[in-house]
């Protein structure tokens, strides 16, 4: 995986004003799509996809809003999931969640399917980031 200095050098991030009012935008997204998630998505094999997407989703937008504090615009969710390292995110950490992007975009372009073994990973490893992500974004 690149480096965020890396996406910055190749455009694919760009130094802006920083925006607070999008990042408090994300947020709130995020957990309003979290909770929805949890109360009206059971886990279960019809909803394992679904789950998967809206677990990614909620950490995408997290970063995003992070990035938006910090006055960086991506374009490129990659690059945004790269952001996990300057955050203090392991290593395994970020290769999870590069690993979910990867996972995400068979799903939404090329119409992969996902077991609920791998949604419940998704899902656990979601609620183990989720304060940590949720605080960073906020600061």
């Amino acid at each position: 995986m690149r480096t965020f200095a890396e996406f910055l050098k190749q455009g694919l991030v760009k130094k802006k004003t920083k925006d607070e009012s999008r990042a408090k935008s994300l947020i709130k997204g995020a957990e309003e799509r979290k909770k929805i998630m949890e109360k009206y998505l059971p886990l279960n094999e019809e909803t394992a996809v679904q789950i998967v997407e809206e677990c990614y989703d909620v950490i995408r937008e997290l970063l995003e809003a992070k990035l938006s504090k910090d006055g960086y615009k991506s374009y490129n969710h990659e690059a945004v999931i790269s952001y996990m390292t300057n955050l203090g995110f392991s290593r395994d950490e970020v290769v999870f969640v590069d690993k979910l992007r990867e996972i995400r975009h068979g799903i939404k372009y090329y119409g992969k399917y996902v077991g609920l073994e791998y949604a419940e990973k998704v899902k656990d490893f979601l609620n183990k980031i989720y304060s940590k992500l949720k605080k960073i974004a906020s600061d």
